[in-house]
């Protein structure tokens, strides 16, 4: 559906705000395709794994490292396959490092949504889990950066968007389709094209001064955490239930 909504987009000069939203819906498909089946299943494994625990058949750290890496190939190849077409249809810039960059960022986004539900679900039911699951997201969503801008936001606030991992994967995805001497899109000779130099599109997108590099450091660091945080307050789960 966005590929037939959003087809040809990513060059014209006159839909570049319509591109920043494909952009948007990417990172949001994938936090859905990743939070909800973890949330949804992930509690139904705690009665199993705490009666395998007690029998000593394995320790919760290897059944949560192998959990992680069988979902490991659903993590990746979904949402790159999806890029992957998405980026062709919609005529992004055909430059394999841009393309490359926006796959892994919006598969990086998912690895860590399904982090926060693996964290959300740890705690919970699978009742308690499906209500919790999109509260959770919620201020991630709230201060991306692509509803209000950052610099707008109160100062007291401000921090949040820093901790949003939705921010800086689409800050990332606009400084790949944008920044990085990119060349003008093009623009009808009868339309006036206020957004046919990237840099004034990065600067209106607040993404004028992004490393890529620290981009992908900050999610990575962000995986880990949520990962984390899910294992101890599993392990606190069979500590109590034992």
């Amino acid at each position: 559906m966005l590929a037939f909504l959003y087809y040809d987009f990513g060059d014209s000069a006159t839909k570049v705000m319509n591109n920043a939203s494909l952009l948007m819906l990417s990172i949001c498909i994938a936090l859905f395709q990743s939070i909800m089946p973890t949330v949804l299943i992930f509690p139904t494994e705690m009665s199993v794994l705490l009666r395998e625990h007690r029998n000593c058949w394995y320790s919760p750290v290897n059944y949560y490292v192998a959990r992680t890496l069988v979902e490991m190939p659903f993590t990746i190849c979904c949402p790159m396959f999806m890029m992957i077409f998405l980026y062709w249809i919609t005529s992004q810039p055909p430059v394999l490092w841009r393309a490359a960059t926006v796959v892994c960022l919006v598969i990086q986004v998912g690895s860590v949504s399904q982090g926060l539900g693996l964290v959300v679900s740890a705690a919970s039911t699978v009742q308690t889990g499906m209500y919790m699951a999109l509260p959770s997201a919620s201020p991630a969503f709230l201060f991306s950066g692509y509803f209000v801008k950052v610099d707008t936001v109160h100062v007291v606030f401000r921090w949040v968007t820093y901790t949003s991992h939705i921010y800086h994967g689409l800050q990332g995805m606009f400084a790949a389709v944008y920044g990085f001497g990119r060349e003008p899109l093009d623009c009808d000779e009868e339309t006036f094209c206020f957004f046919s130099e990237p840099q004034e599109i990065l600067h209106e997108l607040g993404a004028e001064s992004v490393s890529l590099v620290n981009k992908f450091v900050v999610l990575l660091g962000m995986d880990l955490l949520f990962r984390s945080i899910a294992l101890v307050i599993l392990l606190m789960r069979l500590r109590i239930k034992r």
